[in-house]
């Protein structure tokens, strides 16, 4: 999975206004994984008006193959990208593609979390 030349530009004129270099790797990947499913360069969507219809049939797709969570970040990356271009990007709320998942501690249990309750994650 790796972004195309012509989007790596744009990319990385987004990715300079972006402070954190982990934020900055994960909207990389988000951006290559749409773009390996769109069949196509992100920025064709910049300026267009099926953007939105698009970011919520990726956000579908990948529903079927990834946790909320994971989806919910990598359909941020596109957004986020769309809007620094000036692309309106207003997916239903139906979707709930900004929708937050508590992630299930499934780990084994330390001494501190069984005496006092408290998880090392939070």
């Amino acid at each position: 999975m790796e972004v195309c030349a012509v989007t790596m530009t744009k990319v990385d004129d987004w990715l300079e206004t972006i402070p954190s270099k982990n934020t900055r790797k994960n909207y990389v990947h988000g951006i290559a994984r749409f773009e390996t499913w769109y069949e196509d360069s992100i920025t064709k969507l910049i300026k267009s008006p099926e953007a939105t219809r698009t970011v919520e049939k990726f956000y579908v797709y990948l529903k079927q193959h990834h946790p909320q969570n994971t989806c919910r970040n990598l359909t941020n990356s596109m957004i986020q990208f769309l809007k620094f271009h000036r692309t309106e990007v207003k997916p239903r709320k139906s979707l709930g593609i900004y929708k937050t998942e508590r992630a299930i501690d499934n780990h084994m249990l330390t001494i501190s979390e069984v005496i006092y309750g408290a998880s090392p994650h939070q």
